[in-house]
């Protein structure tokens, strides 16, 4: 939820943002790293349960994080694009602009959809790919995806920016 609701908890203070002497641009760039820091602890508790736990190499533990970081970064630029879209500013519990922004709907959705059809796809094909064959696949749609929904997103903060919302 954080990344769907990058600027909607920002409110009122939105304008504020606004009116920072920086360009949409370095505000886009500083609100991924922020929402890619705090996503980090997934794939890195991930992988560390995975070391200790079922004795996964240090090099498969890396490999995993990093496409696992790829998958996220895919994610939260889907979920950055929708909020710079449709930012839920009128709040007055900073609680609602998390729990009762819609965003949050569809930002699950998006990331329960996607990590259900790879799940389902990685279990139909697991007979007849190997593990280094569904690595490149998950790479190239993360890669793909990052290709794409980099711009829009950019450009999505940018025109959101441009908006008078209050």
């Amino acid at each position: 939820m954080l990344a769907s609701t990058i600027f909607s908890r920002e409110g009122k203070m939105l304008a504020e943002l606004k009116v920072l002497p920086v360009e949409a641009n370095t505000v886009f760039k500083i609100k991924l790293l922020h929402v890619m820091i705090m996503s980090t602890v997934g794939p890195l508790s991930i992988a560390i349960i995975l070391i200790l736990l079922f004795q996964v190499t240090l090099l498969q533990a890396v490999i995993i994080f990093m496409v696992a970081e790829l998958l996220v970064l895919f994610l939260n630029l889907l979920q950055i694009t929708l909020d710079a879209a449709f930012p839920y500013l009128t709040w007055d519990n900073p609680q609602k602009a998390m729990k009762q922004n819609i965003n949050g709907l569809y930002s699950i959705l998006i990331v329960f959809g996607f990590a259900g059809i790879l799940g389902y796809l990685g279990y139909l094909l697991r007979n007849n790919l190997t593990g280094n064959q569904m690595v490149m696949i998950l790479l190239i749609i993360c890669f793909s995806g990052i290709l794409i929904a980099y711009p829009v997103a950019k450009k999505g903060v940018q025109n959101m920016l441009k908006k008078d919302h209050l």
